[in-house]
């Protein structure tokens, strides 16, 4: 199974939220940006279905603004347009 930082309904993993939350603060605090990726080829095998994975967008989207996080460039799914069926909710 692919290690993911959502769980199935697309909530956040806290032990994940955490580590992100040490890596945006340690690039700020060195003025860096860090590209983020939302959602990886495969990696939609981990939700449930298209509602899970606008949850998920829509939480860490969330967590971020909460956060106050401004050093971060999204990539919110990366390599979306492959051809081989890589995606399983009907290239969603």
């Amino acid at each position: 199974m692919l290690r993911a930082s959502f769980r199935p309904d697309g909530s956040l993993k806290p032990e994940w939220m955490a580590r992100l939350e040490s890596l945006l603060r340690a690039a700020d605090q060195r003025q860096m940006v860090v590209g983020l990726m939302y959602f990886y080829q495969g990696q939609d095998e981990v939700l449930e279905s298209p509602e899970a994975i606008e949850a998920a967008a829509r939480n860490i989207t969330d967590w971020l603004i909460a956060g106050k996080y401004r050093n971060v460039i999204i990539d919110v799914a990366n390599e979306w347009d492959l051809t081989d069926d890589r995606w399983d909710h009907g290239g969603y």
